[in-house]
């Protein structure tokens, strides 16, 4: 009796021990890459200013598709997570800071700074108008309320996008026909744009298996890709890609000009 009730005591000791096992804690990576043109880079147009020229100049650059002339870069390639439906993912405690901060989308010179919005639905968006000229602000939004706003110089308007885009939507101005931007609304912070030499970094994902988006206003998905040395295709952008703890760096990602003429 007596054997029996101390197994059964040991027993119960040991499935508390299993209970209150900690979890292996989350090891965190971080993601790296180019976007390169394979080929001359275009050189952009540029696109004629029919008004407010004091303030917006006498022409406005194309940003529709701009690479580096000197490093074949393609800039404002927008890298995302991607989650299935139902789906949330952990956050590094470094992005705790800016989860409620208000993002700025600027129109300044008669364009919007920048030209790619990156947010999360947590945050919400400052528009300000900077020019001492009025301008107008359309979002084409799908998932939250669209809005088309006009802002007298000096002017804001706060907007709330609490749903996430599945997509980038659109920015643009009725009063300035070339003045566009892009949106992008995640409820993760895990998403970047490339810059000028097309270089993107996101950091302090959680390690494994993940998948991740490419986009860019001219191409839309980035489909046909030359990837780790192999001509690949992405089915709507998408990659898997096995992050490992720290650094990881995709080295060049090639795209060829054909893909950006739809």
């Amino acid at each position: 009796m007596f054997m029996n009730t101390l197994a059964t005591r040991l027993a119960a000791v040991s499935l508390v021990g299993m209970l209150i096992t900690p979890a292996a804690a989350t090891e965190w990576a971080h993601l790296r890459g180019r976007i390169v043109y394979d080929g001359p880079p275009p050189v952009p147009k540029q696109l004629v200013v029919d008004k407010d020229q004091d303030v917006c100049g006498q022409s406005a650059t194309d940003e529709r598709l701009l690479v580096d002339p000197t490093s074949h870069g393609v800039r404002n390639v927008v890298v995302v997570l991607q989650l299935a439906r139902g789906e949330s993912t952990e956050v590094h405690e470094s992005y705790q800071a800016t989860s409620e901060q208000q993002a700025l989308l600027e129109n300044k010179h008669c364009r919007f700074e920048p030209h790619v919005m990156l947010m999360r639905t947590t945050q919400k968006l400052e528009i300000r108008n900077s020019d001492p000229k009025g301008d107008a602000v359309k979002i084409d939004a799908i998932k939250n309320t669209s809005i088309n706003v006009t802002l007298p110089a000096g002017a804001s308007h706060v907007q709330a996008f609490p749903n996430v885009e599945p997509m980038p939507v659109r920015v643009s101005c009725a009063i300035h026909y070339w003045e566009q931007g892009w949106l992008v609304v995640r409820d993760h912070p895990y998403m970047a744009v490339a810059d000028q030499d097309g270089t993107f970094e996101v950091k302090n994902i959680p390690a494994g298996k993940r998948k991740f988006m490419f986009w860019q206003e001219e191409a839309g998905y980035l489909r046909e890709v030359t990837f780790q040395g192999q001509p690949q295709t992405w089915q709507r952008g998408t990659v898997e890609l096995d992050l490992q703890p720290g650094d990881n760096d995709l080295g060049e990602i090639i795209v060829k000009p054909a893909l950006f003429r739809r």
